[in-house]
């Protein structure tokens, strides 16, 4: 990685140490049922009241993810926890689709139901099963969480953003988030898992997610939010598409470019001073299609986003090295501080949702960068 003369560039050593940390967060926020405390606030030492369902699936799809990159028996059985808390919060509706029922919650979102089917793929293809009846226990399991979304495919295209807790029925208006998250499981289990007969749905639900959140979204509004939160889940998405060779699936090289340009250029994200984690997952992919395919100039000023992010981020976690100013004069942390992700530079609130888009971020530089 090159200086790009702003802060110094993180280092592997950095990055390395930065996924350790924020796994042992993670992992320390987990509660005994197998969710997560939502937000810690470290000059309080005192957990949040709040609570997202869509951040508790996250949450474990990221612990999931890691563990897929690093065999560990103490993590894998906190996804194992994660995992079961999940199933024992679910039910299948009458046509044997399964949906999540969670908590206190009022009405279900499609979000959580994409992320908790990721968590089972991650899961899975960590060879995390302890033996072939766990396996095919959440294999099982994932069948039932894809029909869900496919059945839960809204008259645009796209997806259903909600579903009744009681009888598991679609309703509600698509959101840019779970389009995108819905896509990326759907894409994900297609290509990793060999479930070819979901190509289709895939090929039309990305062609509507394109149309409605981004070209519909910045005709109306050259400054519309809407193309920010589809943005890294949808790149992520398109990415698998690619890289899976489908036929159809070139356009989408364009695409991803055309989003990670507008997220660069026009929402500015290089000059945030906040943490940009989220956003850094779709950057690292649009990076490395840029760097394989020789696009020089794009691969250069990606990197460089890329690069001053995860310097950024890095200034915003407990127990870092370069903890900006704020964080270390709050030394010394307690414990489950240490590792945790700040949103703003001067705000002492960890959210787990935080501290999950960091970390896949960091892991993606790991992977694509080093």
């Amino acid at each position: 990685m090159t200086d790009t003369g702003t802060a110094p560039v993180p280092t592997l050593t950095e990055l390395e140490a930065s996924l350790d940390l924020g796994t042992r967060f993670l992992q320390a926020m987990q509660r005994a049922a197998g969710n997560f405390e939502y937000e810690y606030d470290w000059q309080r030492r005192a957990y949040s009241e709040l609570d997202n369902q869509v951040r508790q699936a996250a949450t474990l799809w990221g612990l999931t993810v890691i563990l897929s990159h690093r065999a560990d028996p103490a993590l894998a059985q906190t996804c194992r926890a994660g995992l079961e808390f999940f199933a024992a919060h679910s039910a299948c509706n009458e046509a044997r689709g399964r949906y999540v029922r969670y908590p206190d919650a009022e009405i279900g979102q499609m979000g959580t139901v994409a992320l908790v089917a990721l968590s089972i793929l991650e899961y899975l293809r960590a060879g995390a099963a302890a033996d072939r009846q766990e396996y095919e226990r959440w294999d099982r399991q994932l069948d039932e969480y894809l029909r869900f979304l496919l059945d839960g495919r809204h008259p645009s295209g796209l997806w259903f953003g909600s579903y009744t807790l009681a009888e598991g029925v679609p309703t509600g208006a698509p959101s840019p988030y779970y389009d995108g998250e819905s896509l990326l499981a759907l894409s994900r289990a297609a290509r990793h898992l060999d479930r070819g007969e979901l190509v289709d749905e895939i090929m039309q639900a990305a062609a509507s997610g394109y149309r409605r959140n981004v070209l519909l979204a910045l005709r109306n509004d050259p400054g519309a939010p809407t193309v920010r939160t589809y943005y890294q889940w949808a790149t992520m998405a398109y990415y698998e598409m690619v890289e899976a060779a489908w036929s159809g699936t070139e356009q989408y090289v364009d695409v991803i470019y055309y989003m990670t340009d507008h997220m660069v250029h026009a929402c500015g994200i290089a000059r945030s001073q906040y943490n940009t984690g989220a956003t850094l997952e779709g950057v690292v992919h649009a990076l490395a299609l840029a760097v394989r395919r020789g696009d020089e100039l794009r691969a250069r000023e990606y990197r460089d986003v890329v690069e001053q992010g995860l310097a950024n981020a890095l200034s915003l976690q407990i127990g870092a090295e370069r903890a900006n100013a704020f964080i270390r004069g709050g030394a010394p942390w307690d414990e489950p501080a240490i590792g945790g992700v700040q949103h703003y530079p001067d705000r002492p609130l960890l959210r787990i949702d935080f501290a999950q888009h960091q970390l896949h971020a960091v892991l993606l530089a790991l992977s694509h960068l080093f």
